[in-house]
């Protein structure tokens, strides 16, 4: 958001758990926050006491305020998998993504081949979550505040339009659709708003409330019988409904609870409060004790040329064009390790190290080796 930040210090782990006896089938429960500077206040290290203690999947937060190319003290997530965008240096000020994850979520990332608008590109992610049996595209989003005399609108109509042209391709691959973030519009409180939220609908409002009619969304904070809470931000001399939560419901809602935390009893020390989601049981989260998976060895420079050529012809056998994109990510893992077990059977005396065998192998293959084959069939 903008000026006038209300700087309350975070406040202690609190004794009692937010979800306490709610989350027996360990359901997967997502966090949104507009974090204000994810440095400043100690937020990060209770941010990280409330990741566990509640057992949160998935972390997405807004305004990190931290700048590309930067080295900051991140080490309190080291447990955890994160990704980041930030604004560049001279760009405009603020802003800032960050997406927290549990090891044992299954989720990968996605980024749009073809960006519309690559100004925006710090301003919005996706994430692909894997899981129980639903494939669930998630969008954190951060929308521009509307300023008087800035160029917020034409920045959040671009975005709404890029975001709304990305979920028409993300849905086409059989995934489910969840947009969160701080949209920095005032929606009202009418059949299309929310109820007990403020009147008033701005300029970013009716983009809000347009884009949420135009892709078929439904909007979470608005069911009553879902979501407790009403308004996301407080100053000292008001309050809004700027965090929201939409949800595509064509096989079946995807969310079973929204709790806001208004009065910032949860986590403290930004001018937002978070807010807590709680999947259908349908999307579910992975035991956090799995069985490690067979170590697939990496490829080294001494046999990268057999390695690729292996990969070449393992990834020529197939029809690409038959495929849609989550055969084809499956057939290229899946391909990538037959191709490194093949060198390791070929070579008995091969004699493994401590390496990691997972996301961190494939994108090895792809940076050291990538094939001519992958480069001109895998989108």
């Amino acid at each position: 958001m903008g000026k006038g930040r209300n700087r309350r210090k975070a406040k202690k782990p609190r004794q009692k758990k937010l979800f306490a006896g709610a989350n027996k089938e360990e359901k997967l429960k997502l966090v949104h926050w507009n974090i204000n500077g994810i440095l400043r206040d100690s937020k990060l290290e209770h941010l990280v006491e409330i990741l566990n203690e509640e057992s949160i999947g998935i972390c997405f937060l807004n305004e990190t305020l931290l700048v590309h190319g930067t080295n900051d003290d991140l080490s309190s997530l080291d447990s955890f998998i994160v990704y980041s965008k930030e604004r560049p240096f001279g760009s405009k000020m603020g802003g800032g993504l960050m997406t927290i994850i549990n090891p044992s979520i299954n989720h990968s990332r996605w980024e749009p081949g073809l960006v519309m608008h690559p100004y925006l590109d710090a301003e919005w992610s996706w994430l692909l979550v894997h899981e129980g049996g639903r494939n669930v595209a998630v969008c954190s989003i951060y929308c521009a505040a509307e300023v008087h005399g800035s160029s917020y609108d034409s920045w959040n109509f671009d975005l709404h339009a890029m975001v709304s042209a990305e979920m028409g391709t993300i849905r086409n691959e059989g995934y489910e659709c969840l947009i969160i973030g701080d949209f920095n519009g005032h929606i009202g409180c009418d059949a299309q708003g929310i109820p007990g939220n403020n009147p008033d609908i701005n300029h970013n409002g009716a983009l809000v409330r347009d884009f949420i009619h135009y892709t078929g969304l439904n909007l979470v904070n608005s069911d009553q019988a879902r979501c407790s809470g009403v308004f996301t931000r407080a100053t000292l001399n008001s309050i809004s409904c700027l965090d929201l939560v939409l949800e595509d419901n064509k096989v079946g809602e995807l969310v079973e609870e929204l709790f806001i935390d208004e009065n910032n009893k949860v986590l403290g020390g930004s001018d937002h409060s978070a807010l807590f989601v709680t999947l259908k049981n349908n999307v579910t989260q992975l035991p956090q004790d799995e069985p490690e998976e067979v170590r697939v060895p990496n490829p080294t420079k001494k046999n990268a040329n057999k390695y690729a050529e292996r990969l070449d012809s393992l990834l020529k056998e197939q029809d690409w064009t038959i495929m849609d994109i989550n055969a084809q990510c499956e057939f290229f893992i899946s391909s990538v390790k037959s191709a490194a077990m093949h060198l390791a059977e070929s070579r008995p005396q091969f004699k493994y190290k401590k390496r990691s065998s997972g996301p961190e192998m494939l994108t090895g293959c792809m940076v050291m080796f990538g094939s001519s084959t992958l480069k001109g069939n895998v989108r």
